[in-house]
């Protein structure tokens, strides 16, 4: 269940920050307008309606796409670092699922983690990265299995990506939300370190 709703918790807590302080807005007028699926004129309602949507069909999509990240890190690398003795095996497979994601944000490509600066991005993006692969290294030695893991980042990924993001708008929105922004960062670590007693039982929690 953590892995179903810890997404939701971090992209709600988030998003609705900047929303209500005004450093980004909630516009759902663009999505509205080129949406393939019919959604009511009240923009809070249809929202609520895309949520639904992403946190269920798109989430099942999305599985698929993170099935090769989550077999290698969680279901090999994460394994192999903790059987060899490795220090910091949850830290050092962090770091390294962080390494992937770079050549595709210095390129611009990775636009969940397009920041006004490339270099704040990077930088951003190895934190949320980082701490987000606690929880998936968690879930993943706590069940013994790599299906938790997979749900937990193909939610992160499809509300980040298919709901939040597309409505919020804003001058440098990017450099306080999406997958490299300041207040996802700190609501993230925060919401880490909340749930961290929830696998004190576990050999390696930190």
């Amino acid at each position: 269940m953590i892995a179903y709703l810890f997404p939701m918790a971090v992209a709600l807590i988030a998003y609705g920050f900047t929303w209500i302080s005004g450093l980004t807005e909630f516009d759902f007028s663009t999505i509205q307008s080129h949406s393939s699926i019919p959604l009511p004129g009240d923009p809070y309602q249809g929202f609520l309606i895309l949520i639904a949507i992403v946190w269920t069909a798109q989430v099942v999509i999305n599985m698929i796409f993170v099935a090769g990240e989550e077999i290698g890190w969680r279901g090999y690398m994460l394994t192999r670092l903790i059987n060899s003795g490795a220090p910091r095996p949850l830290l050092i497979h962090g770091l390294i699922w962080a390494a992937y994601h770079m050549p595709l944000i210095i390129a611009g490509a990775y636009s969940a983690a397009s920041g006004p600066s490339v270099g704040l991005s990077v930088t951003l993006f190895t934190i949320i990265a980082t701490s987000f692969s606690y929880l998936l290294a968690w879930l993943r030695m706590d069940t013994g299995i790599i299906w938790p893991s997979f749900v937990a980042h193909a939610t992160s990924n499809a509300l980040t990506q298919s709901a939040f993001n597309p409505v919020t708008q804003g001058d440098n929105s990017m450099l306080w939300i999406g997958e490299s922004g300041i207040v996802t960062a700190v609501v993230l670590i925060l919401m880490i370190f909340l749930v961290k007693k929830m696998f004190s039982h576990l050999q390696y929690t930190g």
